[in-house]
């Protein structure tokens, strides 16, 4: 049975790369949060730092990522370039390429959290099974070129979807036309670009968020932080 504990807390402003920089005496109970509500606060950015004279038991909060086009087996890759001639993905090898997403993707989901992958997983088959070793319950959103059958998948992924409707945003492979985005839905979070984003007169069309890894360091985005690109 767990023991009743009164937790004295101190609301601290520090980035996620200064927790084990923590005063001693205290242990980082949330990594990371952002906009929720603990006993009345609203915790934004911060960490919640408990001091306990021993270890008992920590809150566990799940967080979503959201990701796209990993393209996993897909050597071809390696060869494109973008606008300025740089490599698209600068990787030695495909091996190097399979190396760097899984090591920054596990490096940011635990196995709790949830990752909404907005297509294009691998190619060929067999690549698919790559996914099993990333942290998180996946979630696909297909693309264009997640043409599998659909038993390919649903060992990895929890669930296959067309589409995700969350907090007034659609969460799609290929940005939706803009027309689709009045009233019910005021933000495309997408895939599909690669490196580009979608534009409007010669500007970045605030109303999409290219969730592509290319776009992101080759790392999942926290869902929390793609609400603040929306100003949600």
């Amino acid at each position: 049975m767990k023991k009743a504990v009164d937790f004295s807390t101190l609301l601290l402003s520090i980035e996620p790369s200064l927790h084990n920089d923590a005063p001693q005496g205290c242990r980082t109970v949330l990594p990371w949060i952002r906009s929720h509500k603990y006993g009345g606060f609203k915790v934004n950015s911060i960490a919640l730092v408990e001091f306990l004279p021993e270890p008992l038991f920590l809150l566990s909060v799940m967080s979503a990522f959201v990701t796209a086009d990993l393209h996993l087996g897909h050597s071809k890759m390696l060869s494109f370039l973008q606008p300025d001639g740089s490599p698209l993905r600068p990787f030695a090898s495909i091996e190097e390429m399979h190396e760097i997403i899984l090591e920054r993707w596990n490096s940011v989901v635990r196995q709790k959290d949830t990752v909404y992958v907005l297509g294009d997983i691998a190619m060929p088959r067999a690549a698919i099974k790559l996914v099993e070793s990333f942290n998180g319950r996946k979630i696909l959103i297909k693309g264009n070129h997640d043409i599998y059958k659909i038993q390919d998948y649903v060992p990895i992924f929890e669930d296959v979807r067309g589409a995700y409707f969350r907090n007034g945003l659609i969460f799609t492979h290929i940005p939706v036309h803009p027309e689709c985005l009045t009233g019910r839905y005021g933000g495309n979070v997408h895939g599909h670009l690669h490196c580009h984003q979608v534009m409007d007169n010669g500007q970045s069309d605030k109303r999409y968020f290219n969730a592509c890894l290319e776009r992101n360091n080759f790392t999942p985005v926290p869902l929390d932080l793609i609400k603040t690109h929306f100003e949600l």
